[in-house]
Parts: structure tokens; C-alpha cells; sequence
């Protein structure tokens, strides 16, 4: 037989991975779609989910010793897999540092320059006094903002990430709330 030619048999053992995958990941991305948070959502998509699924029940064939599971006991663990790949998703991007549940989506130019504060020169006065009380970090990721950069256009200027540009925003917001009472 030629190189590349497959047999009917061997075609359907290569097959078989896609023919799984094709077979479970849409009703996979349904149960994702109907557990995770809204917080999730923003920065993990369902498929992320799902793909991490399969890549563990494909892992765990590498291993002669497995046994793969006949009808409804594998569709049971591959949901079972993919529940705990979405918690872990949940439990990992509540970390501390992380939490989605942090990040507000309220602008920042809110929070520096209210309307009332904005529309005359004293208003101007104080956000200039404001930001000279800030660290040179916040004060560079506040200026951005005002300029009109979008948060990842902060996060490519400063060559940081999304998620931190987002942090020292809420930061920001929070330590001009304490200023701006004081």
C-alpha cells in the first residue's frame, strides 16, 4: 500500500477523536453556556471550556491502562470534565489579584473629572492637583484615559497586560475617591 493510503479501519480510528469531538462539544457548549457568570463570559469564552475538556478526557486515553467508558457513562464524564474545567476557569479568575468581580466597567474620566467638576477652570485645578497626588504609574494610566485610549490601548502602551491595566484602574478610581473626600 502506498504511503499516506489508510485502510477503512485505520481511517476510522483516526477518525474517531473528530467524529467524539463533533459529536459532544455542541451540547458541552450549551451546559458551559447555561453555568458560567456573566463576570466568566467577559474573559473566557465557551469554547476555551470545552476545548480544556477534551484536552483532559484526550489526555487521559494517552494512558494504555484507561478504559473508555461505553454511551451515556461517557457522556457523563466528559460533563463531569467539563464542570470542573469550568470551576477551575471560575476559581482561577476569582484569585485575589484576579477577581473579575474587581472590574467595574465604569469609565474612569467619571471618576477624575465629573461634568459638574469638568465644565470650569477651578473643576481643572482640582484634577491637576488630584493627579499630582497620584504615583507616576496611576497618573501615566490616567492621562492615557483622558487622552482617549481605550484600555487596551493603555495595556499596549505600557506593555502591560489588560487585566492589570484594569486593576490599576480600579486602584486609581479608588485611592481619587479618598483624595477627592479629603
Amino acid at each position: 500500500m502506498p504511503p499516506g493510503d489508510t485502510t477503512p479501519a485505520e481511517t476510522l480510528v483516526l477518525d474517531a477523536p473528530s467524529r467524539l469531538v463533533a459529536h459532544y462539544a455542541p451540547r458541552l457548549h450549551a451546559l458551559v453556556r447555561a453555568r458560567y457568570s456573566a463576570d466568566l463570559a467577559r474573559v473566557v469564552d465557551p469554547e476555551d471550556i470545552v476545548q480544556s475538556a477534551f484536552r483532559r478526557f484526550f489526555q487521559q486515553l494517552a494512558d494504555p491502562d484507561y478504559a473508555i467508558p461505553a454511551g451515556e457513562e461517557l457522556w457523563l464524564l466528559l460533563v463531569t470534565i467539563t464542570l470542573n474545567r469550568l470551576r477551575s476557569a471560575e476559581t482561577h479568575h476569582r484569585a485575589k489579584k484576579r477577581d473579575l468581580r474587581r472590574t467595574t466597567d465604569a469609565p474612569l474620566v467619571e471618576a477624575v473629572a465629573p461634568s459638574s467638576v469638568a465644565a470650569n477652570p477651578e473643576g481643572d485645578l482640582v484634577v491637576a492637583e488630584t493627579l499630582d497626588r497620584l504615583s507616576p504609574r496611576y497618573r501615566e494610566v490616567v492621562l492615557l484615559r483622558l487622552e482617549g485610549y481605550g484600555v487596551a490601548e493603555i495595556a499596549e502602551r505600557l506593555g502591560r497586560s489588560h487585566r492589570t491595566v484594569e486593576r490599576l484602574f480600579e486602584e486609581v478610581r479608588q485611592r481619587l475617591g479618598d483624595l477627592l473626600h479629603d
